[in-house]
């Protein structure tokens, strides 16, 4: 997989085979932001069973009623929890926790989740 962002949150892949999260921070400006900006390319291979999360900021951006940050150790604890399963329960599971978080009332920012798993 050949992965590039453009101002967005770490990418995050399950490695299924080591049960863990491996994390891709890659720094990079929003599109359109400069004409020329040398956005990073980053590399990795990819193996069944490997199940990839893309997500806008505003997941771990949630804030609950008592004005506290969901935040991306929680994302990535919530991701962990439910990343063998298909891509439609792992975004189900992800917008439910970040529903209850907020009491369910409608979130500041986008929330979107593009979950890929390898087969």
């Amino acid at each position: 997989m050949r992965i590039s962002s453009a101002g967005m949150p770490p990418a995050l892949i399950f490695r299924e085979d080591k049960n863990e999260i491996e994390e891709f921070v890659i720094k990079g400006m929003p599109l359109g932001t400069f004409m020329e900006y040398p956005y990073e390319l980053h590399e990795t291979t990819l193996n069944p069973g490997d199940t990839i999360l893309l997500s806008s900021d505003g997941y771990p951006e949630l804030f609950n009623d008592k004005k506290e940050l969901f935040g991306y150790e929680q994302m990535h604890r919530e991701f962990t929890a439910v990343a063998k399963s298909d891509p439609g329960n792992i975004i189900e599971h992800l917008k439910n926790t970040g529903s209850a978080w907020v009491n369910d009332r409608n979130p500041d920012d986008d929330v979107t989740f593009v979950v890929l798993k390898v087969k």
